[in-house]
């Protein structure tokens, strides 16, 4: 796993960040990879306005999640985050 995220461009900036491992970059990377390809190549949102989106998607489920005190869950989050309409995450990937 390290060895991919070292041949991405973003690897070494995460990983920069104190308490985030090859894991937990690893796993950002991909989760955000579906969501912005959805909303790059379907809804033909800008690249900096999708990752902008991304971004403030993430804070708020960070602070939803401690806020709750609930556990991650993938399915629930494609749920929240394609809910508006649209293809599904299944149909973005490629």
């Amino acid at each position: 796993m390290e060895k991919l995220l070292d041949k991405t461009s973003y690897g070494k900036y995460l990983l920069s960040i104190p308490a985030v491992g090859v894991i937990s970059a690893s796993a950002f990377l991909g989760e955000i990879r579906t969501l912005y390809r959805y909303k790059v190549d379907i809804k033909k949102t800008e690249k900096t306005k999708a990752l902008t989106a991304i971004a403030a998607k993430m804070i708020r489920l960070m602070f939803t999640l401690c806020k709750k005190r609930e556990y991650y869950s993938p399915e629930e989050i494609k749920r929240y985050w394609f809910s508006k309409g649209g293809e599904r995450p299944e149909d973005v990937r490629g």
